[in-house]
């Protein structure tokens, strides 16, 4: 059975932390804990007169950053089998298919955690913090109407 889109894309370092940022702006009890930790220094900083609460929100959400960021890294470097890979994606109308030189998986579109969609990218998510990154450089107009249908929804 021939697919009905077929589109190829690079699971490359910038596309790994595009997709790690995506995956935790999704999680909303991490949305929603910066947000109380932002509101909570801006009455402290309220209360005492003094920046220096707000200063250190920041400077935490900043170091929380950087240690995602480095794990992130460090995950993507460990991981021979999708580091630099370069990926074909076959659509059907239940499933989709990906080939690589580390394998071949198929994956039913009713198992998937999520399917979303950026401006630059479609992450077809098999967890919450697992998945592939399908550019949008690789994909046609078609085949991101075909996804819509899938429920993508867009971030």
């Amino acid at each position: 059975m021939e697919p009905l889109f077929t589109a190829k894309s690079q699971f490359t370092w910038e596309e790994c932390w595009q997709m790690t940022k995506t995956a935790l702006l999704r999680r909303r009890h991490t949305a929603l804990a910066v947000v109380a930790l932002v509101l909570l220094c801006v009455l402290f900083s309220a209360m005492a007169g003094h920046p220096y609460p707000l200063l250190l929100c920041i400077l935490f959400l900043a170091v929380y950053m950087l240690v995602v960021r480095i794990n992130t890294r460090r995950a993507f470097l460990a991981n021979r089998v999708m580091r630099d890979q370069n990926m074909s994606f076959s659509f059907y109308a239940d499933r989709f298919e990906v080939e690589y030189s580390g394998g071949h998986a198929v994956i039913p579109f009713d198992q998937l955690f999520a399917l979303w969609e950026t401006d630059t990218n479609f992450y077809l998510m098999l967890s919450p913090n697992q998945g592939y990154a399908l550019s949008r450089e690789g994909c046609n107009e078609d085949l991101a109407a075909f996804l819509r249908t899938k429920n993508a929804k867009k971030i």
